[in-house]
């Protein structure tokens, strides 16, 4: 919880709510509506941030501003979530990974009709703020899950297919608005129930062969998404 309250004050400074000097703790923890001992885990990560300045028996200051971390994602190309993170002037990072072997199913990513399958999860961060809870499932090619993690943790899951000979030729890509989940909350530093952009992605080869399915789930607070769309002009 003091994680979220801690992005809460966070965000009020970097919107200018919040000013020069923070309020009494009391004062904090009746704005937010926690305990006092909340906020002052919340405090003890600013100052660590160095967002703020905590002084005993003294005022809070507010000594610096974050950068305003926004990703704004094209949907019109694809592109490593890495890079998007690079492109927007950040620093692209993961804060958790998981890779699992398991076997695909009617319910479970039914389109690799039931092959063994690769399943990574990986929290992705932007100066070290989690933005984006991806799972991705690719066809299994007998690699070691220690393998796969050490190669995503130091590159990217396309430069793992593109090593492994599968070229992406295409996607088909449906998104939609949905509730966060206990899970989606701890990955993300969301309160239960607030809504996150979620994508869900199928990429092709060029021989129209399925090889990668992936779940992305993308803070509301750091994420937007741009898409150009051209005037169908009559001759």
């Amino acid at each position: 919880m003091y994680r979220i309250v801690a992005d809460k004050i966070n965000s009020d400074i970097q919107e200018q709510k919040l000013v020069n000097t923070l309020p009494r703790q009391e004062v904090l923890a009746e704005m937010y509506g926690v305990g006092r001992s909340t906020i002052r885990e919340a405090l003890r990560q600013l100052d660590e941030q160095g967002i703020i300045e905590v002084r005993q028996g003294a005022v809070t200051r507010v000594i610096g501003m974050k950068k305003s971390l926004t990703v704004q994602p094209g949907l019109e190309s694809l592109i490593g979530i890495s890079e998007i993170i690079r492109q927007a002037g950040h620093k692209p990072g993961t804060s958790y990974i998981r890779v699992r072997r398991t076997v695909s199913s009617n319910f479970f990513f039914p389109v690799f009709q039931g092959k063994s399958v690769v399943v990574i999860e990986r929290v992705r961060t932007a100066d070290d703020v989690p933005i984006i809870f991806s799972v991705d499932v690719i066809a299994d090619r007998g690699w070691s899950l220690e393998e796969v993690e050490t190669e995503l943790r130091q590159g990217s899951l396309l430069d793992l297919l593109h090593a492994s000979g599968d070229l992406i030729e295409f996607s088909e890509l449906s998104f939609r608005v949905q509730a966060a989940d206990p899970v989606l909350g701890e990955r993300l530093n969301l309160e239960k129930d607030q809504p996150v952009i979620f994508f869900e992605e199928i990429v092709y080869n060029g021989a129209n062969e399925v090889i990668n399915c992936s779940n992305d789930y993308y803070h509301p607070r750091y994420t937007s998404f741009r898409v150009v769309r051209q005037a169908n002009r009559r001759q």
